[in-house]
């Protein structure tokens, strides 16, 4: 399988908006986040004292945060093939542009891997024959995964389906557009028509604050272009389109990486190949491996 266009994460990364202790997670997914803490924290303490975590696809290096506050005395590194992260929390150390198939680690010098939600997106045997190389003997590794049948990817969808209507099917963008460039309406109210599609959102997409926030934003700018500036209006229009359909390919990348049962078996394959004993839980899509 060709690996995931990431291009999408870049700018989500270094960009505002996002929370750094949910990630990816669904909106009002307490409970998940509560689980998935928990299981960090019994990885963090199956390891040595010192012990050197590497990260891969960290993003904004949530799981090297969660670790640090169990155990702040591991060494802790993420990588990320984005183009630029967030700056690096305290004790711990990010490093963007870096490909999971070519990891700049020297063998044999990580003693634990991790990976919340991003190996699957390089979806490549050379990313396991890479962590093989760089794990001391004994070492382990412990893979969060999207799962096609998860919460967070019947979250994206049900986001992406939102998103779709209102850019697409109601065309919001394109009818704030052309309002705002009409001679004949720079002077009139905004239409009734943009609210009545933010409540008929609510009613087909539970609330979701997503789309929501995006058509609010939408009024707010055509409200501002009642003042007469249309080229600010016109230019912050085109921008919050431009954001949506970034978070469109975003949640579409997330689909594609979601793994079913034959791709986690295929990974089983590969980390077996590379002389690991694996196991995988489906339940919590969380994965095991320790060198055989």
């Amino acid at each position: 399988m060709t690996p995931t266009n990431t291009s999408a994460w870049d700018e989500y990364w270094s960009g505002p908006g996002k929370s750094a202790s949910t990630g990816c997670l669904p909106f009002g997914s307490q409970a998940l986040h509560l689980t998935q803490n928990r299981i960090w924290s019994a990885f963090s303490q199956s390891l040595h004292r010192k012990a050197f975590v590497l990260d891969l696809a960290t993003g904004d290096g949530a799981v090297l945060i969660m670790l640090h506050k169990e155990r702040p005395d591991l060494k802790l590194l993420g990588v990320d093939s984005a183009a630029k992260l967030p700056p690096s929390p305290k004790a711990i150390k990010l490093r963007s542009r870096v490909s999971l198939d070519k990891l700049p680690i020297a063998s044999s010098s990580v003693d634990a891997v991790t990976s919340r939600f991003g190996f699957e997106y390089a979806d490549s045997e050379q990313s396991v024959i890479e962590i093989a190389r760089v794990l001391r003997r004994n070492g382990s590794v412990l893979l969060m995964l999207h799962h096609s049948d998860g919460p967070i990817l019947r979250s994206s969808l049900h986001r992406l389906a939102a998103l779709d209507w209102i850019l697409i099917e109601q065309k919001v963008i394109q009818k704030a557009l052309a309002f705002i460039a009409n001679p004949m309406t720079r002077l009139m109210a905004v239409p009734r028509s943009f609210s009545d599609i933010i409540i008929d959102a609510e009613k087909l997409f539970q609330n979701r604050t997503a789309p929501v926030d995006l058509l609010q934003a939408v009024v707010a700018i055509l409200q501002a272009s009642r003042n007469g500036d249309i080229a600010t209006a016109k230019a912050t229009l085109l921008e919050v389109k431009r954001q949506a359909d970034r978070e469109c390919q975003r949640l579409q990348n997330l689909q594609h990486a979601s793994c079913d049962t034959q791709r986690i078996e295929k990974y089983e394959h590969w980390f077996g190949k590379a002389g690991f004993r694996a196991f995988f839980d489906r339940n919590e899509s969380k994965g095991g491996f320790h060198p055989a």
